[in-house]
């Protein structure tokens, strides 16, 4: 062993030790925050990511290739590019789309989307000329309404751009069979559902695209980072010259696209193959805290719509979504600050609806119907966390805060 190799192994044992030595917070009801996510991760992310910079390359490298490969195994595609954010996923993803020939998309087509969504998904179609068609959802599974779709339809309509919200996928019998009937491009937007699948399928999977997130609060972390997903040859490159300044291929100085630099760096894909071990028990965590959740909100369903999963689906929930019944006898801020002052943080629903967000008043875009689930979700949809570090005595606590909120009403 060379003096390097000793110096090295010396410096990792000390990281281990140093987790071992903090074991796990003791949770004190009122006084410990619990959190609505928050990464999970101990000395084998930290170790990876020292390895990583001692080995003396900041930039995208080995790990990052290594990672891509990796995933694609997970989710079931054949092709991946890594990026610094699920939000630049989207925005490549749409760039790609936007640029490829096969798809001819012209500035001022039309994308049909749902209008209870999150910026990262509209903003990519704005900023490449595309027209966003806003489609209501439906309250409970806050997955796009299908009905709505079918209305949104035109003959300038190019692009579905599906997110699907809260981790609970889509009904994807419909919109593979309408996106095909119609020749329709879909980008889908799986940041808050890795893991989720339809029919035994991954989410991600289904369109020409998929987009992924590795943000400290989603399912596993990067601390940043997202990643696109293809089966198409054609498209993979596309993508990758996008995400690295428009060039063509590594190490040439030859531009094909307008592109960006949204490269993550190697650190953060080292990180991300020890997440990527963990990510099977993250799955399972989050479904069995929504499940216990679930049967503990039962009780209270005559104040607040219940999550409901899509059928023929195994949803990978990101948060614990509620909405209040109409006849509830309270506001959602009062509930909210309540439990803030239980320590308990709580969320709206994304954006709510996106057309009432002031970015977007004047932005170039065609609403479909009243959009009334999506303005209900905007003014009394909320979320509570089921990441993996909630345990049952935590659930039974914030249970029997919202019981005491409404024994008081």
């Amino acid at each position: 062993m060379s003096e390097e190799e000793r110096l090295r192994t010396e410096l990792y044992g000390k990281i281990t030790e140093l987790y071992q030595k903090r074991g796990k917070a003791r949770f004190e009801p009122g006084k410990t925050l619990i959190r609505y996510c928050s990464p999970i991760f101990d000395d084998q992310e930290v170790n990876a990511a020292v390895e990583s910079l001692l080995d003396g390359w900041l930039g995208v490298g080995k790990a990052a290739a290594k990672f891509e490969e990796e995933f694609c195994k997970y989710v079931g595609t054949t092709k991946l590019v890594l990026t610094n954010s699920g939000s630049s996923a989207n925005l490549l993803a749409v760039s790609a789309a936007a640029n490829h020939n096969g798809f001819k998309i012209s500035k001022g087509d039309e994308a049909i989307t749902p209008a209870m969504t999150f910026p990262s998904v509209i903003n990519p179609l704005i900023q490449n000329g595309i027209k966003p068609v806003l489609v209501d959802s439906e309250i409970g599974k806050y997955a796009i309404s299908t009905t709505e779709m079918e209305k949104a339809l035109s003959e300038r309509t190019k692009m579905v751009m599906l997110p699907h919200m809260m981790g609970n996928p889509c009904d994807m019998d419909f919109i593979t069979e309408f996106c095909e009937e119609n020749n329709l491009l879909l980008v889908e937007d799986s940041c808050d559902a890795l893991g989720a699948e339809y029919r035994g399928k991954k989410t991600g999977t289904f369109g020409e695209l998929g987009t992924f997130s590795f943000y400290a609060s989603h399912h596993m972390s990067m601390g940043e980072g997202g990643a696109v997903a293809t089966d198409d040859e054609e498209m993979e490159p596309i993508v990758r010259s996008f995400r690295d300044w428009g060039r063509i291929g590594a190490g040439q100085y030859m531009y094909n696209h307008i592109g960006y630099n949204l490269k993550p760096i190697d650190l953060q894909a080292a990180m991300g193959l020890i997440q990527l071990k963990r990510l099977g028990w993250f799955v399972k965590k989050r479904r069995e805290n929504f499940k216990t959740l679930y049967e503990g909100f039962k009780a209270m369903e005559r104040y607040f719509m219940l999550p409901q999963a899509t059928k023929k689906s195994e949803p990978s929930w990101f948060g614990f979504p509620l909405t209040i019944r109409d006849d509830a006898g309270f506001k959602r801020d009062e509930l909210s600050d309540f439990l803030w002052k239980a320590n308990i943080e709580n969320r709206p629903l994304l954006a709510g609806n996106i057309v009432d967000q002031p970015a977007y008043r004047k932005a170039d875009m065609k609403v479909i119907g009243n959009l009334k689930n999506s303005e209900k979700v905007m003014h009394d949809g909320f979320f509570i966390g089921l990441y993996p570090g909630i345990d049952e005595e935590i659930i039974k606590y914030v249970v029997s805060k919202f019981k005491e909120f409404l024994a008081k009403q």
